[in-house]
């Protein structure tokens, strides 16, 4: 009896389930079997920002949307003023709001033709001189995200205007369906930004068909700010640049032509002129002249600089047209021992080398004594294919100036050889005391430099561009001879009197041994009359020099290019010959001269001047190092 009764209560409460579950059926169908109408989404302003804030910048706005039969599949907002709604016939103000007829005609534009639309009425209020409306969409990722957005808020030229204006936000659900328009009173006030230019003027830029592993072309760099909007961060900016060219002379400067810009900007992205990017590398092939940059910022209401940055800045196009331009570097008669320092002497052995080695210069092609000012120009150093610098006395190595002008020659394709004693110092770091023989590397001298208010240019281009990674300083020591000796007569030396070498009168360069074959000489021989002139016959110190050179360094090569480590190291081609012979204290069989193949530049440097040594020898080394550097570059 209990089972039949159980069985019963079974039958009954499955006839029961099944009319709760077509019951519930019942209420998602139709008679006729459909789905109920999709239920369109909804959307609400998030409480921040605020209604009727004023912005000084463009406002970070929030919003949450929902959609109770699918999900939301996008967001669609529009910003206008409420003189462009007023232009379009409806009524818009910061007491009544928008009127509703507006916002019934936002909701009721499809929404694949959203953008469409609006730019449609964007244009034809900037037709009557208002500016673009800007229709957004944000596609969600299946609903989730892009629940907030930087919103571009309309802003003036005159900061003591106050737009008001109105951001209208709708949701658009998976099946299509759009909610209601929601709309935000916001009001905007803006100042205009300020550009910058960061960008040596003063200097002169070389300029190049292409560019090269050495010359990357010109770069020029601007910013801007708009600190008044954006008192606590960078602003985010846009910037229009042109690029002009004005003219071969300066007064082409004074006003500027811009009806023809050589360049100017352009962001592939929108194809329009304003970029965010604050660099750009100018065109190359530039021709030789003057030419004005200018840059216009604007701010995130579109808003310009009403006065945009310009630097205006003069380039030179490397000819290399002439063979040589001879830099004298020496200090002229500056009393110091052991050198010749005289140019009436030692500068006509120099013309007469280059002469006879079929180089004959012109007065133009020389220049004297730039070590303390900013010449030779850029100008004229890239009208020659090589640059020869001939340094006599201790003090007077390769300057700050003339080092970034040799280097920046040798960036585009120049030719450099310098010959002297103590090619890379300068009277700032020049140390020699006693007991300091020994190498001075690069990095050390480039930090002593610093010390002393220089850049290191010269070590710089010892390291980078000769390929050296120091130099040996013999710290000679001119102890004098006997004081009997009066014009050269009854002359002995002192030499009883002398520390043992090195650590006294140490002088021992009696010339160089070639490492290349013939036709380059094979030795380099000391002339000693030249030799006997860097004597000193002074009534309180006699120095009497007859066959060995004092203040002769050798090079000391790196074994890697400090800059460019896949190509060869500088290469010795002569070695030094010492009175004495070899030893580990003497100069004997180290670099004298050394030679420097770059990707795009050529460099030799002499440890020692070449006044000193035999004419016929002087000519022949002459003849073959030129004609290395006018070789053609290998290619590589």
């Amino acid at each position: 009896m209990r089972a039949e009764k159980s069985r019963f209560l079974v039958i009954i409460s499955g006839a029961a389930f099944a009319v709760l579950i077509l019951a519930c059926l019942g209420l998602k169908c139709n008679v006729n079997g459909n789905r109920p109408a999709n239920l369109p989404p909804s959307v609400s302003f998030a409480n921040i920002p605020n209604e009727g804030t004023t912005f000084t910048n463009q406002p970070l706005v929030h919003w949450f949307g929902k959609d109770l039969d699918g999900y939301v599949a996008q967001y669609q907002y529009v910003v206008f003023k409420a003189s462009q709604i007023q232009l379009l016939d409806y009524d818009a103000d910061s007491i009544l709001g928008v009127e509703p007829g507006f916002i019934a005609f936002l909701k009721s534009i499809p929404p694949d033709q959203w953008e469409d639309s609006l730019t449609k009425i964007g244009k034809t209020l900037a037709s009557m001189g208002e500016e673009i409306v800007k229709p957004v969409k944000l596609v969600t990722q299946s609903g989730s995200g892009q629940t907030q957005d930087r919103i571009t808020l309309f802003a003036s030229k005159n900061p003591a205007d106050v737009i008001l204006q109105f951001l209208f936000l709708r949701a658009v659900d998976n099946a299509n369906a759009v909610s209601d328009v929601k709309n935000r009173k916001f009001f905007r006030t803006n100042n205009p930004p300020n550009t910058k230019i960061d960008f040596n003027n003063l200097e002169v830029y070389y300029s190049l068909s292409d560019s090269t592993r050495t010359w990357k072309g010109i770069n020029i760099a601007w910013g801007g700010t708009d600190s008044i909007d954006y008192p606590t961060g960078d602003a985010p900016l846009e910037f229009f640049w042109e690029l002009f060219y004005l003219g071969a002379n300066s007064a082409d400067t004074l006003n500027p032509d811009t009806t023809n810009p050589v360049a100017v900007s352009f962001d592939p992205d929108d194809g329009d002129k304003w970029v965010t990017t604050k660099t750009t590398v100018l065109p190359t092939g530039l021709i030789t002249g003057y030419y004005m940059f200018r840059v216009r910022s604007r701010d995130d209401a579109f808003i310009p600089d009403p006065t945009p940055a310009r630097s205006i800045f003069y380039v030179v196009k490397p000819t290399f047209e002439k063979n040589v331009l001879l830099v004298d570097i020496t200090t002229p008669f500056s009393g110091q021992t052991g050198v010749v320092v005289d140019p009436f002497i030692y500068r006509p052995v120099y013309l007469n080398i280059l002469a006879a080695a079929g180089y004959p210069l012109n007065p133009e092609d020389i220049v004297v004594n730039s070590s303390a000012i900013a010449f030779p120009s850029d100008q004229l150093l890239s009208r020659y294919k090589l640059v020869i610098v001939v340094n006599q006395d201790k003090y007077s190595g390769v300057s700050d100036s003339l080092g970034k002008h040799l280097i920046k020659y040798l960036n585009v394709g120049g030719e450099v050889w310098i010959t002297g004693v103590y090619d890379f110092t300068t009277n700032g770091t020049f140390t020699e005391e006693k007991g300091a023989r020994g190498v001075k590397r690069f990095p050390d001298e480039l930090t002593r430099a610093f010390s002393v208010g220089e850049l290191g240019y010269n070590s710089t281009l010892g390291g980078d561009y000769c390929g050296l990674e120091g130099y040996f300083m013999p710290a000679w020591e001119d102890l004098a001879d006997s004081n009997k000796c009066i014009g050269g007569t009854d002359c002995a030396p002192n030499y009883q009197n002398w520390p043992v070498f090195p650590e006294g009168r140490n002088e021992e360069f009696i010339g160089a041994s070639s490492l290349l074959p013939s036709p380059w000489p094979s030795i380099l021989e000391l002339d000693t009359a030249n030799v006997k002139l860097a004597s000193t016959y002074d009534a309180d110190k006699k120095i009497l020099l007859s066959d060995k050179l004092p203040r002769i360094s050798y090079a000391v090569i790196s074994s890697i290019h400090p800059r460019f480590p896949d190509l060869a190291p500088a290469e010795a081609i002569y070695l030094v010959n010492s009175a004495y012979g070899p030893s580990p204290v003497t100069m004997h069989g180290k670099p004298a001269i050394v030679r420097y193949q770059g990707p795009t530049f050529r460099t030799a440097v002499c440890t020692f001047p070449l006044f000193y040594i035999k004419m016929d020898q002087s000519v022949e080394l002459t003849q073959q190092l030129i004609e290395w550097f006018m070789s053609p570059m290998p290619v590589s």
